[in-house]
């Protein structure tokens, strides 16, 4: 993928591009234009406060499915600017019994590290 076909993304594949970029070192500057691209991107939405597994929140901003029936959402701490975590949310109700709001899938972040050493094995 070139950085100019970044602009043909839907909603939904934009956030999975920045669930992807978001698990590299990025610096500050380069992580806040990447939020300030997503907000340009039609279909992307502040879902207001959040909260993931673990008990942390912060502010998620999200993008329908193109069926409508979930939403994808990455969650952002406010004060950091890091990467919380992902998640998918049920937009109504279906066959297995997920209410409306429903999070049916999640990823957190649950440490971030930069070493200089390998893992032990």
């Amino acid at each position: 993928m070139h950085l100019h076909d970044a602009w043909c993304l839907s909603a939904p594949d934009a956030i999975n591009l920045l669930e992807n970029v978001s698990f590299f070192p990025l610096r500050p500057q380069l992580q806040a234009a990447l939020y300030r691209a997503l907000a340009l991107v039609p279909g992307i939405r502040s879902e207001g406060r959040a909260r993931i597994l673990g008990g942390r929140s912060g502010i998620a901003l999200g993008a329908r499915d193109t069926g409508g029936a979930v939403e994808d959402e990455i969650v952002i701490d406010p004060l950091s600017g890091l990467v919380l975590g992902f998640r998918t949310v049920s937009l109504g109700p279906r066959a297995d019994g997920l209410p409306l709001g429903a999070v049916r899938g999640q990823i957190v972040v649950v440490e971030r590290r930069i070493t200089h050493t390998a893992r032990p094995r």
